[in-house]
């Protein structure tokens, strides 16, 4: 994957739907992470998994969409999930108190540690 690129791919079975996340999610990419939630939101799932598990980078307008999927998902009374993501970009959730607030699990059909 070229420095700077972003994947994006979204799922939906059952109740679960399910975003995958590679590369750099910052300012450019994070409009596509909104418009991904959205579109897949629209078909009320009880469970909604963000896999960024290859995430290379992620910055404060990548966590302010994660930060909003969350809040939404309290509103609306889903479940929200967030597969952990590597070392460096997990340390930028450490700093920013954030992982205090999100639900961490270590796979995709995983559920949070006991």
């Amino acid at each position: 994957m070229e420095a700077g690129s972003f994947e994006i791919r979204g799922e939906q079975e059952g109740g679960q739907a399910r975003l995958s996340l590679g590369g750099e999610l910052d300012l450019a990419s994070a409009p596509r992470l909104q418009r991904s939630a959205e579109k897949l939101l629209e078909g009320e799932p009880r469970r909604l998994v963000v896999d960024i598990s290859d995430l290379s980078f992620i910055d404060s307008s990548g966590l302010r969409v994660l930060i909003g999927l969350h809040e939404r998902a309290l509103r609306e009374g889903w479940e929200f999930r967030v597969v952990r993501p590597p070392e460096q970009v997990l340390k930028i959730f450490q700093i920013s108190g954030i992982d205090q607030h999100l639900r961490f699990i270590d796979a995709p059909g995983a559920e949070e540690p006991a």
